[in-house]
């Protein structure tokens, strides 16, 4: 039975590839919206995709520096989870970020992603044909450590 977000948590992923990036995870319940306190750039409200069982919200930070190199969001709808945004920075591509955000969001969802409607930048070079993906046998994470 897939996932859902009852309570807001935050749990810190390191990359098994390389180990200097680290990716805050913010699990969200659906009816979340904003909430400055726990992070001013997280913001609910404006996600265009299904998001019934809650909403993944990562940030990728480099060597603990900010702001973080990447960023991460899905909504998990009543089937399957799509991505609202990924974003990558320039000089951290093609290193596995966009790939371990996609597999987080299959693990605590337990869930399959499916493409979204829309799809730019970079997206095409990583869709290529599929529709579905799921990450959930790789290994690209560390186990994670609750922080709150």
């Amino acid at each position: 039975m897939p996932n859902e977000i009852s309570s807001v948590e935050i749990e810190c992923f390191e990359l098994v590839a390389d180990h200097r990036y680290k990716i805050a995870a913010y699990r969200l319940p659906s009816s979340f919206n904003h909430c400055p306190d726990l992070h001013e750039d997280i913001d609910c409200r404006d996600i265009a995709v299904p998001k019934e069982r809650g909403v993944l919200w990562c940030h990728v930070h480099y060597e603990g520096q900010n702001p973080p190199v990447a960023r991460g969001i899905f909504g998990a709808g009543s089937n399957s989870i799509q991505c609202d945004e990924v974003h990558v920075n320039n000089g951290h591509r093609r290193r596995g970020i966009a790939t371990a955000l996609y597999q987080l969001a299959n693990i605590i969802f337990d869930d399959i992603v499916v493409k979204s409607p829309v799809v730019i930048d970079d997206g095409p070079l990583f869709w290529g044909t599929d529709k579905v993906k799921d990450f959930r046998s790789l290994h690209l994470l560390t186990n994670p450590l609750l922080v709150r």
